[in-house]
């Protein structure tokens, strides 16, 4: 705590609360004998999650700045955490055996066998393991078959406990009302977790005909009325476009749009950097491709290398003058993140 910044009398005051403290634990009316808490946070304490965030960060840290685990382009993935469960994502078998922190180990892809180990106490490497409560297995293609069966299940037991309420009696409450319990209620665990995770076409038929069905019920039509109209009658959007929105909520606007002002210019250049961005902008190399070759590939700029992207935004020495206002600083920053052999790669050849 005082290294992450916390002194003087707030450093005083969290040091004196964990000195000697002592905890018992109520179950079904008893009350066990005190004990004293001799490592961790306190359970069930307000600042504890703060605290164990501050404990745990200077692992995460250093894993970072070492450059050990998986990456997306030049952001650093290698240990995803929330709170006290942590992921450890590598292609490399030794950078996992040193950044090991959790009891199982899942093998994806690689047919070759390891022995992992914690202290000298060798870890299980099951078929399956469960991480932020998503079900992940080593077998199937995408890793997460399980993932649907599972949510599906969940969801039925949860409209069974609603039945006492009347979810879908035709003496309970309004199909209106049912709808509102099921947004609270069913969707959430329905859904959970399937926004990060990729859907074949067979999970989300059967995730479909479940919501369907399950609409159908709680409107008391039968098996046989179109979809569309089960949907249009009670004014809901179908599963997929519910998994949409999730999708969509889960991130944030594009530096591209955001930095963006309202000028027409403005708006026109951000068009090109959302074009290059997405591969998407034309250039002398996609010409070539489109014309079977007729046109040349070349640079008409540079004449010297073929004009593709990286070209285009980096090594034509024609735009020179057009990036090296901002492209010392560019480099600063990407040496920070990326590793050395995409950072030559980059800008060294």
């Amino acid at each position: 705590m005082n290294k992450a910044g916390l002194c003087g009398d707030n450093w005083l005051l969290f040091k004196d609360w964990y000195k000697g403290l002592n905890s018992n634990i109520k179950w079904q009316g008893q009350m066990s004998r005190t004990f004293l808490e001799s490592q961790g946070v306190r359970q069930g304490g307000v600042w504890s999650p703060t605290a164990y965030k501050i404990f745990i960060n200077s692992l995460l840290t250093t894993l970072e700045t070492y450059r050990i685990g998986s990456h997306i382009g030049s952001i650093y993935v290698g240990v995803p955490t929330v709170t006290d469960d942590v992921t450890l994502v590598s292609n490399c078998p030794y950078e996992l055996q040193t950044i090991c922190q959790k009891s199982c180990i899942l093998n994806y892809i690689c047919a070759d066998s390891y022995d992992w180990s914690i202290n000298g106490e060798p870890l299980d490497t099951p078929e399956n393991a469960v991480h932020l409560g998503i079900q992940r297995d080593k077998l199937s293609r995408r890793g997460t078959k399980e993932v649907v069966p599972g949510r599906r299940q969940l969801a039925r037991q949860t409209v069974y406990s609603l039945m006492g309420a009347g979810l879908y009696d035709q003496n309970g409450v309004n199909p209106k009302v049912s709808l509102h319990l099921i947004h609270c209620y069913v969707i959430p665990r329905l859904l959970y977790g399937l926004e990060v995770i990729l859907l074949s076409k067979t999970d989300i038929s059967y995730l479909t005909t479940y919501f369907v069905k399950l609409l159908k019920r709680i409107q008391h039509l039968p098996d046989r009325t179109a979809n569309a109209t089960v949907l249009l009658l009670i004014g809901q959007i179908p599963i997929e476009a519910e998994i949409h929105k999730r999708i969509l909520e889960f991130g944030s606007i594009h530096p591209i749009w955001n930095t963006c002002g309202s000028e027409p210019y403005s708006t026109l250049r951000a068009c090109i950097k959302s074009k290059l961005a997405c591969n998407t902008y034309t250039l002398q190399c996609d010409k070539s491709k489109f014309s079977k070759r007729q046109v040349s590939a070349i640079c008409p700029l540079c004449g010297t290398e073929e004009e593709n992207r990286l070209d285009f935004v980096l090594r034509c020495f024609k735009l020179d003058n057009a990036r090296n206002h901002f492209l010392q600083s560019l480099k600063t920053f990407i040496k920070d993140v990326v590793s050395t052999k995409l950072y030559d790669e980059l800008f060294c050849c």
